[in-house]
């Protein structure tokens, strides 16, 4: 019987480059040319860089093991992917889907366990990045802005590679084990780019929210978006139609909208009340709840 000790982290360690942006944010009819037809995707890094115009990053997407689900990789996945990277990041080579859980929604103990439903959800989507494979092909990109010490980089591999065992006893209950086996390529590739995102995970843990598999997407895009901006100092603005944009939530209706909202309002209070961001505001244009902007501690060290 195989004997696993887990000692999970707590820091949260994402890519946040836009080969990873885009992988998780594909069109469907986009995704599903890929998948289908063999397609590439020519990744625009550089719109207009003044020395060589535009600079690209072809990639590849990749149905194997017999996988045949043709739905777009999501927020949800990227969620999953992130909570593996962090456990990856620290040196641990075995996750279980109640540490990922942990990780998405910033809840601490062992007793913070993703409900049945969640569950299925969490190893549903290790399916998918299992089962997803990437090719990429790093050399203009490298050659012209110097990642990789200006050597070409090109990588075939699934998204998350790992295999899992279902029915291992860990501290005395039944769990299923998720053997990591080598480094997420989405990893190596925003490392050669370095643009890595760390922040502390409890940050996810608002109170009192309902963690679905939509909730959880949201929030870790918005935190995502939020990190990002405190970390580069960028604009502090987030708008809600990006957001409904990028978690595949164009087509509510606008009371499913408004819950969606309330979500990104209560992690911004959240963050607010441990001191992450100093304020923030709804924007309106017309008589609709556009965006919503902040201030960070960085900006007024300006």
């Amino acid at each position: 019987m195989m004997n696993v000790q887990i000692f999970p982290s707590r820091k949260r360690v994402e890519p946040n480059d836009k080969l990873t942006e885009k992988v998780f944010s594909l069109l469907a009819e986009t995704y599903y040319d890929m998948v289908t037809n063999g397609s590439r995707y020519n990744l625009v890094e550089v719109v207009n860089h003044k020395k060589y115009g535009e600079i690209l990053t072809p990639f590849w997407l990749e149905l194997i093991n017999g996988y045949t689900d043709k739905t777009p990789l999501d927020q949800f996945d990227r969620a999953v992917l992130a909570a593996c990277i962090s456990e990856w990041a620290k040196g641990n080579k075995h996750t279980t889907p109640s540490v990922i859980y942990r990780h998405m929604t910033g809840k601490i103990g062992s007793d913070a366990e993703p409900k049945a439903a969640l569950r299925v959800a969490i190893l549903k989507s290790i399916d998918r990045l299992m089962c997803t494979q990437i090719k990429i092909d790093m050399t203009d990109v490298c050659e012209k802005l110097g990642y990789n010490e200006g050597k070409p980089l090109k990588i075939t591999s699934a998204i998350l590679p790992c295999a899992y065992i279902e029915g291992l006893i860990i501290n005395g209950q039944s769990t299923t084990v998720i053997k990591l086996l080598m480094e997420s390529p989405l990893l190596i590739i925003t490392n050669a780019k370095k643009q890595i995102l760390e922040y502390n995970e409890t940050l996810l843990n608002v109170p009192k929210q309902r963690n679905s598999v939509d909730v959880i997407g949201v929030k870790n895009y918005v935190m995502q978006r939020v990190q990002e901006i405190i970390q580069h100092q960028m604009t502090p603005t987030i708008k809600f139609d990006d957001v409904f944009r990028k978690c595949r939530l164009m087509d509510l209706h606008n009371e499913q909208k408004r819950r969606v909202r309330k979500v990104i309002i209560e992690l911004l209070e959240y963050l607010k009340s441990e001191e992450e961001i100093i304020s923030f505001k709804l924007q309106k244009e017309g008589n609709k709840f556009s965006s919503i902007t902040f201030i960070y501690k960085k900006e007024l060290k300006k």
